[in-house]
């Protein structure tokens, strides 16, 4: 693989577990899984790099038979969740791991760049400090902060800060973060504060937030924003992976106005159906 694609998803792929109020669902998850057919309708040069158990190469069937080309980085097994949404606690997500992918190696990238590397991992240690700076000397970086502020507590996930944002969020040009971690990251409730600490403190290019109304996109001086439709809790899990990825998709050749309806499309047809955007 020596050509380097317009847009790179790096992430491991989970064998996911779905609880909801006791009922249960297997299937597969991850960011770059999610993304990976979120991003593939904008029609650009796009390419998967992800980690999976050498049995559970079947995983990837799907991803391969949409036509996306992918990269698997061994490791001795795949990431394996099961996610837990209940009524009584208004359908917060919580999650327990079984099982961990090996961390990223930069060998594992098998793309030179110039490229927009989107990093997407299910927690913190899978993509490390010096692969990120690594990658940022390929090309751009776009990172979802799920992945650097969830950590391995036992077999729960835990929202903790991240020691190295301030100094790596500067190599970042597109930041994806929920409401909720943008409050832990920064500290601040009040939105436009905490827009303003992500790109003058932190040094972020372009931030993308969402919660659960809708979305926002801005670098500071363009700002768009757009609404979720209503959907039911069974096709909530992908959805700010499916955002970000179709986001970055179109933000590659236009503006972030044209970028985020898009992605809000995308978006809100995904969310019609469990599992990833298919259209």
């Amino acid at each position: 693989m020596n050509t380097s694609p317009e847009l790179i998803i790096v992430g491991d792929l989970s064998k996911d577990r779905t609880v909801i109020d006791g009922v249960s669902e297997t299937g597969v998850g991850g960011g770059v899984y999610f993304a990976g057919f979120a991003a593939r309708p904008a029609g650009i040069d796009l390419a998967v790099v992800t980690k999976v158990a050498a049995g559970d190469s079947n995983l990837l069937n799907e991803l391969r038979k949409a036509g996306i080309r992918v990269a698997e980085a061994a490791t001795p097994q795949t990431t394996t969740m099961t996610d837990i949404f209940e009524s009584a606690a208004g359908f917060v997500r919580r999650s327990e791991v079984d099982a961990v992918a090996s961390p990223f190696e930069p060998s594992e990238i098998p793309f030179k760049g110039p490229s927009l590397f989107y990093l997407t991992p299910m927690m913190r240690g899978i993509v490390s400090q010096p692969l990120i700076e690594e990658l940022a000397c390929r090309g751009d970086i776009a990172l979802d902060i799920q992945g650097f502020l969830r950590q391995l507590d036992g077999r729960a996930l835990e929202y903790r800060l991240w020691p190295e944002a301030r100094q790596l969020l500067g190599l970042v040009r597109y930041l994806k973060t929920d409401r909720r971690e943008a409050e832990l990251l920064t500290g601040l409730v009040d939105r436009d504060r905490i827009i303003s600490s992500i790109l003058d403190d932190y040094g972020v290019v372009e931030l993308l937030m969402t919660d659960d109304r809708g979305v926002i996109a801005t670098d500071g001086d363009s700002f768009a924003e757009a609404d979720f439709d209503e959907y039911d809790i069974r096709c909530r899990s992908g959805r700010g992976d499916t955002c970000f990825a179709a986001f970055l998709s179109r933000r590659l050749h236009n503006g972030i106005e044209a970028s985020l309806a898009y992605a809000a499309e995308i978006t809100n047809r995904k969310l019609k159906s469990p599992g990833p955007y298919r259209g």
